[in-house]
C-alpha cells in the first residue's frame, strides 16, 4: 500500500510538472509583452514612449515598436526638414496596424507609394494611430502634440466604432465655455460585451483561468467549426443596437435612428477642421469598410461572436460622412469600392477582424490615388475640393 501511494504521488507530481510546463509554454507562445497603453490625463490613454510590444496570437505574431514621442512610427525630428512634405495620419487600431508590421500599415504604404510617384519634396507620413482613438481625442492630440509636428496635411481615418467612442468619451470629458474639449479623463467607459469575454467557459473555475485549457478548447472549437459561438452570438444579440454597449451600432439592422450620435461625433470633426484651417494645414477625412460590409466570407469567426450572420450588411455611416464633408468642403475618401473589387483574400483576420497585410495594401493603394487625384500634396491655397471622389482600384 505504501509503495502504491508513493507511485501514485510520483505520478501526480510528474503530471503536475508536465501540465505546469505546458501551461508556461502556452503562456509564452501567447504572450503579450510591454505596456499598452498607459493612462493619459489629457488624451485618456496613450502609447508608452520607447516601448516594445510583442503580440503573439493564433492569427499573427508581430512586434509593435513605439518611438520616443509615443507613436508607432520611426523616429523623426519635430522640426520638419525644408525638403519634406509631412502627412499626419490620425486614427484608431486600424491605422495603428493591429496584426501587421509597421511597414505593412496603410500609412507607410501611402508614404512608399507617394515617394515612388516622384515630386519636388520627400513625403513623410507619420502614423499617429492609437487603438480606440476617435475625433474628440484626435482633436486634443492635435492641440497638445500634433500641430507641433508641423504637418502639411492631416488625414483622419474615421472608424465605424468612432460613433460609440465619441459618445462614451464625451461623458467623461471636460469642456471650456465654448464647448471645446479640454481633456478626456482616464476613466474606463467601454462596457462592450467583449470586456467580459475572458475565455471559453468551464464549470471548473480553475480551468477557465488556465491558458492550457483555453488553448486546447480553442483547437477543439476550431475543429468543430466554432468558438463558443452560440453563447457569444446570443450575448451580442442582446446588446446590439444599444449605444451604451454596441461598438458596431452603425451596422446593426435594429439600430434605429442613431444619426444624433454621429452628429455628436461630427462636432469634433468640425473643431478639427477649424483648428487646421486656422493653422493653414490641409485636411482630409477617409473611411474604410469592416469585413461584413463587403463579403459574407470575411471575418467568419469574429462576426458570429459579435452577433452578425454570414451575409453582407449595409451602413448609413458613409453617407453621413460624405454629406458632412461636402457641406464643409473637406476632401473625403470612402474606400469601400476598392475593397469590394479586391481580388486577393483574406483582407481581414477571420477572428480578430483587423486588416491583414493584403487589406492594408488595398487601403494604401486607394489612399494614394485619393491624395494624388485631389492634389493634396499641392500648396494649401491651391487645393480644389472634390469631396465626392471615391478612389478606383
Amino acid at each position: 500500500m505504501k509503495k502504491f501511494l508513493q507511485n501514485l504521488g510520483l505520478v501526480l507530481v510528474s503530471t503536475l510538472l508536465i501540465l505546469g510546463t505546458l501551461e508556461l509554454g502556452v503562456r509564452y507562445l501567447h504572450r503579450n509583452l510591454g505596456k499598452y497603453p498607459k493612462k493619459d490625463p489629457i488624451l485618456h490613454h496613450a502609447l508608452v514612449p520607447n516601448a516594445v510590444l510583442e503580440r503573439i496570437k493564433d492569427e499573427f505574431a508581430v512586434t509593435y515598436r513605439i518611438n520616443s514621442l509615443g507613436l508607432r512610427n520611426e523616429e523623426f525630428s519635430i522640426e520638419k526638414p525644408q525638403d519634406t512634405f509631412r502627412v499626419l495620419m490620425l486614427g484608431d487600431s486600424y491605422t495603428f496596424g493591429i496584426g501587421v508590421e509597421i511597414e505593412e500599415t496603410f500609412a507607410k504604404q501611402l508614404e512608399k507609394r507617394l515617394n515612388a510617384a516622384g515630386g519636388p519634396k520627400k513625403i513623410e507620413v507619420i502614423n499617429a494611430g492609437v487603438s480606440s482613438y476617435s475625433p474628440i481625442i484626435e482633436y486634443l492630440f492635435l492641440v497638445h502634440k500634433g500641430l507641433s509636428y508641423q504637418p502639411d496635411l492631416v488625414i483622419l481615418n474615421y472608424d465605424i466604432s468612432d460613433v460609440q467612442d465619441d459618445y462614451k468619451y464625451t461623458q467623461i470629458a471636460e469642456f471650456d465655455a465654448e464647448g471645446r474639449p479640454l481633456k478626456v479623463n482616464p476613466i474606463e467607459v467601454q462596457y462592450y460585451y467583449r470586456e467580459i469575454r475572458k475565455g471559453i467557459a468551464s464549470n471548473i473555475p480553475l480551468l477557465q483561468k488556465l491558458r492550457l485549457h483555453q488553448f486546447i478548447m480553442e483547437r477543439v472549437y476550431q475543429l468543430m467549426g466554432k468558438r463558443d459561438v452560440p453563447h457569444y452570438y446570443e450575448m451580442a444579440k442582446v446588446i446590439s443596437g444599444d449605444i451604451e454597449y454596441d461598438r458596431d451600432l452603425p451596422m446593426r439592422e435594429n439600430a434605429g435612428d442613431w444619426k444624433q450620435h454621429f452628429d455628436s461625433s461630427a462636432k469634433y470633426l468640425g473643431l478639427i477642421d477649424e483648428l487646421l484651417k486656422e493653422n493653414n494645414i490641409a485636411f482630409a477625412i477617409a473611411t474604410y469598410p469592416y469585413a461584413i460590409l463587403i463579403s459574407e466570407q470575411e471575418w467568419k469567426i469574429g462576426r458570429r461572436l459579435r452577433g452578425f450572420d454570414e451575409k453582407i450588411y449595409p451602413t448609413k455611416l458613409f453617407d453621413y460622412l460624405a454629406e458632412f464633408c461636402k457641406e464643409r468642403g473637406i476632401p473625403f475618401l470612402n474606400s469601400t469600392p476598392d475593397f469590394i473589387a479586391a481580388q486577393e483574400y483574406p483582407l481581414y483576420y477571420a477572428y480578430d477582424g483587423h486588416f491583414t497585410p493584403a487589406g492594408h495594401a488595398i487601403a494604401g493603394k486607394a489612399m494614394t490615388q485619393f491624395v494624388l487625384d485631389k492634389q493634396l500634396l499641392a500648396p494649401k491655397s491651391s487645393l480644389v475640393d472634390k469631396s465626392h471622389h471615391v478612389a478606383n482600384p
